[in-house]
């Protein structure tokens, strides 16, 4: 018999796992084989009997799958294709189709786990026939059949039990052997049924046995071993498949470049014309040019003329107004009458205003007086006459000794009263936690007397006016005033002295409880603490990026005395401490609060004055009230320390990758940054840029705070619990693993990421890729995408958030990760990634070119093509990622614990005193 195809060329083989090339090994010596293929799915993609039927070979597919069958019956006209399942018995069957794939099962304990991953599945009766009654239908009696191939997702025992070993004897046997999606083997039923009908294993190629029957024992050596380099010269397919693909790229690529040059000479025949157009064109322009000349020469000789007439005129002019000379000068005399006569009405209205001007002076010295100011407040209670309209305590244009408000219907004498007991009640707190000045419970009942023991500690007061304005602020309005407000504060006592500040405060006051604003009465000063602001960080179940470091860093630093951890109540204008549920949820299991942490406890009208206390801000704090309210903190000079952690300045110096509206956030934070006293940067570049900003500074007249750059710590991982590899998605499928850490928005880049994943995939590369992050802003677009992939049955997996146990198990399971951000302040997934021993890919220039100095392969993040490269390279290239894994473990290692403790170092600076005694207790 002729075969098809020349056996000369080079064997090419088409299965998943090179099975064809053992079996071509033991049967290629027989022309026009026969085989059977039950489940024969695509014809050519991952088929073992491709390359026989190229060979001359035929035989039995069965295939229950319209469209595979469809592409059977087109691409094998000599075989014979059967649609159905193959069972135990002739009739119908219930089939999970999962479209595309070679997953479809009649088991429906499978159906579960395969919707799990992402799979559609449709349920499909079919008709179910025993393989004896196909065979003895399709095939002459005592034909032989060379071997046959089962994969039928977890029902090969059915099909070996539908079938007479005695009638139908194949030489070889081969079935698939392990479960669907996984390594396990579940081959023990039928392999002793195997065993009873006289077949003998032979090899287990890690997905398929392979059996030979006991009559040809003989061909039983050749098939004890996998595919390997004694084989006759080979090619798989797939890869042929990817050359191809290459070279149509390359020829694409020509035939483009010839486009190109093609249109580019057209091009320059168009701009040739042109110029020859253009020229034409110029020509009759000089004609017309030559034309327009002589008429204007013509104009100039008329203009001449009527210049000339109207020099005559102008002479004529000038003789009449000689003749009119002494009619002009008569008229100015009668003018200069009419003025001496006015300013002597003036001088008059000068001297009634200066008479005017004295009384209102000695009234006004009157008012000044402390003894009418203090008293002020008793008299608004026995007089219910309008008074004068006033200004807040914002408003640039308000008067020093502005009255109450009268705009509207005035403050009944009880709220007047009520007012001043809440505000005389603030003050004695301050005179004593303050001024150390203990008036007892009297504020209380006489505020006049604790107004004037508190304009007697002003007068006597050593500390910067605008940080007794602030403080004259803040107990008038009981929350922390603008820095705006603080400053009038402020010099109004510069120009109007405490008598004029205390009037101040009582309207400020008097307005602030009419409108219900402010139930505070009471303050607590935690006198050289060091005040910690987590507010974002303790309300949020994410930890990675910023709220990794500030988690990381806030639990070591909360075992130190001084230390507390506190919140910005936004609605209230504030600080606090976290309640105890909050900071237990906060903490965890990994660190105790310090002393003063446990005794923060404050009453519902109590509020915290920060009064010579530090503040140190681990997150970002870009929303509008609490950055104000921290720029007249350190503005005013109420601190005794204003630090922070920067991370980065990509909104001020790329402000198109970040959400519309967060520029001008980032803005206000940068302008409390410079007002700070020091600044811990988390990489080098951060640190450059930082300083680059804080240069501007010396035109303002500011002195920069002292920045360092503390690179964020690349030490050992927790150590690993439990057997688990990581988050589910990890575990669906038997392929290699990448890892993507990171908030979805433009600037992550992970639309491209997405992009080279499917060049990948389209390259033949098998892979599966998990997103773990939350959305950022435009992150719809990434959404989408992700969705399109896998209706195409990509394995793209993306997980919102991960617990810490998850998040390390995902870094130790992948077997590289991928950080290609556009612009980043450091890159924590990079350290992280590295910590855990598993390479990166990000990107090369910046912080993360920092980071990734070794175990890194860096490339250009904007290039999808050098991200697939990338991607390819160490999917397929073990050297290489060993080489990379090699200088990760070599990476010097460092700890949070340190990184920890030279911020502190830095940002607090103990050697400077601070008291170990901080009690968080309401008067």
């Amino acid at each position: 018999m002729t075969r098809v195809q020349d056996t000369a060329q080079p064997f090419v083989s088409y299965a998943q796992n090179l099975e064809d090339v053992v079996l071509w090994r033991v049967l290629g010596h027989i022309d026009g084989g026969t085989y059977v293929d039950v489940g024969a799915a695509d014809p050519t993609e991952h088929s073992v009997t491709r390359a026989f039927y190229e060979r001359g070979w035929s035989g039995v597919n069965i295939e229950p799958a319209d469209h595979y069958a469809d592409l059977l019956e087109r691409d094998r006209p000599r075989d014979k294709t059967v649609r159905v399942v193959a069972g135990r018995q002739n009739g119908e069957a219930i089939l999970n189709l999962v479209p595309g794939t070679g997953l479809s099962t009649l088991d429906p304990s499978l159906v579960e786990a395969i919707v799990a991953r992402d799979f559609g599945v449709v349920e499909q009766t079919v008709a179910m026939r025993t393989l004896e009654s196909i065979l003895d239908d399709l095939l002459e009696p005592g034909q032989a059949i060379h071997f046959l191939k089962v994969d039928v997702e977890g029902a090969e025992l059915e099909v070996f039990e539908g079938l007479s070993f005695e009638r139908w004897r194949p030489w070889v046997v081969v079935a698939e052997a392990t479960l669907q999606l996984s390594t396990m083997t579940n081959f023990a039923e039928w392999h002793a049924l195997l065993e009873r009908h006289d077949y003998e294993f032979c090899l287990f190629d890690g997905l398929n046995r392979f059996y030979i029957a006991a009559e040809h024992a003989d061909l039983g050596q050749s098939m004890s071993y996998p595919a390997c380099l004694r084989d006759e010269p080979f090619h798989q397919y797939r890869k042929l498949n990817l050359a191809v693909a290459n070279l149509e790229q390359q020829v694409r690529a020509v035939e483009d470049a010839n486009e190109q040059r093609r249109k580019a000479v057209e091009s320059a025949q168009g701009t040739i014309a042109g110029i020859v157009q253009h020229l034409d064109h110029l020509d009759e322009r000089s004609a017309t040019a030559r034309s327009a000349i002589a008429d204007r020469e013509a104009a100039t000789a008329a203009l001449t003329e009527q210049l000339e007439s109207l020099d005559a005129e102008t002479a004529r002019i000038y003789a009449e107004l000689d003749a009119r000379r002494p009619e002009i000068t008569e008229l100015e005399s009668m003018a200069r009458s009419s003025i001496d006569a006015r300013e002597a009405n003036l001088q008059s209205a000068h001297a009634l205003a200066a008479q005017r001007q004295n009384v209102v002076a000695e009234v006004d010295a009157m008012q000044k007086t402390v003894s009418w100011r203090v008293s002020r407040p008793l008299r608004w209670g026995s007089n219910t006459s309008p008074r004068p309209s006033s200004t807040t305590l914002g408003s640039p244009d308000s008067p020093s000794s502005a009255s109450p408000p009268s705009a509207e219907p005035a403050p009944s004498s009880i709220d007047r009263e009520s007012a001043l007991e809440d505000v005389s009640s603030r003050v004695v707190d301050a005179l004593r936690l303050v001024f150390g000045r203990d008036i007892g419970s009297v504020g209380a009942a006489r505020p006049t007397a604790t107004f004037a023991a508190f304009a007697d500690a002003l007068a006597s007061s050593t500390d910067e006016p605008l940080a007794t304005g602030w403080l004259c602020a803040c107990l008038a309005l009981g929350a922390y005033p603008s820095e705006a407000q603080a400053r009038r504060m402020g010099r109004i006592l510069e120009l109007d002295g405490p008598a004029g500040v205390i009037d101040e405060m009582q309207r400020v006051a008097i307005e602030v409880d009419a409108s219900r604003q402010s139930p505070v009465r009471h303050l607590v000063l935690p006198r050289g603490s060091v005040l910690i602001d987590v507010t974002h960080t303790s309300t949020t179940d994410i930890r990675t990026g910023i709220q990794r470091v500030v988690t990381e860093t806030v639990r070591r630093w909360l075992i130190r005395p001084t230390a507390c951890a506190v919140r910005f109540d936004a609605e209230h204008g504030r600080l606090e401490p976290l309640d105890a549920s909050t900071l237990a949820t906060f903490l965890g299991e990994e660190a105790a609060p310090s002393r003063s942490q446990r005794d923060s406890r404050l009453a519902v009208d109590t509020m915290l004055l920060p009064w010579r206390c530090t503040l140190l801000a681990p997150e970002l704090f870009a929303e509008a009230p609490r950055s104000d309210a921290y720029r007249s903190l350190a503005a005013s000079g109420v601190l005794r320390a204003f630090s922070l952690i920067a991370y980065d300045l990509v909104p001020a110096t790329a402000a198109e990758t970040v959400a519309s509206g967060m520029a001008e956030g980032f803005a206000q934070y940068l302008s409390a940054v410079k007002h700070s006293t020091r600044v811990s940067a988390i990489s080098e570049a951060t640190a450059r840029d930082l300083r680059g900003f804080l240069s501007a500074l010396e035109s303002q007249g500011l002195t920069a705070p002292a920045v360092s750059a503390h690179p964020l710590p690349i030490g050992d991982p927790p150590v690993a619990t439990g057997t688990g590899i990581g988050p589910e998605e990890f575990t669906r499928l038997d392929a290699p693993r990448i890892l993507v850490v990171g908030s979805h928005e433009p600037r992550k880049n992970h639309l491209r990421v997405l992009a080279a994943a499917e060049l990948v995939w389209r390259r033949g590369v098998r892979f599966q890729i998990l997103f773990i992050g939350g959305h950022g802003w435009e992150s719809l677009e990434f959404s989408s995408e992700v969705t399109r992939l896998q209706s195409l049955g990509m394995p793209v997996f993306v997980r919102r958030a991960a617990d810490e146990a998850a998040l390390w198990a995902a870094y130790r399971s992948a077997r590289f990760s991928v950080f290609a951000s556009l612009s980043e302040g450091y890159g924590l997934p990079i350290a992280e990634s590295l910590s855990a021993g598993t390479p990166v890919i990000t990107s090369g220039f910046g912080s993360m070119a920092e980071v990734g100095a070794s175990g890194a392969l860096l490339i250009d993040p904007r290039s999808v093509k050098a991200l697939a490269d990338a991607m390819e390279l160490l999917l397929t290239d073990d050297a290489e990622l060993e080489r990379l894994r090699a200088e990760a473990v070599l990476r010097q290692r460092d700890s949070w614990d340190d990184y920890a403790a030279a911020v502190w170092d830095h940002l607090v600076n103990d050697d400077e005193s601070q008291s170990d005694d901080v009690v968080f207790t309401a008067p």
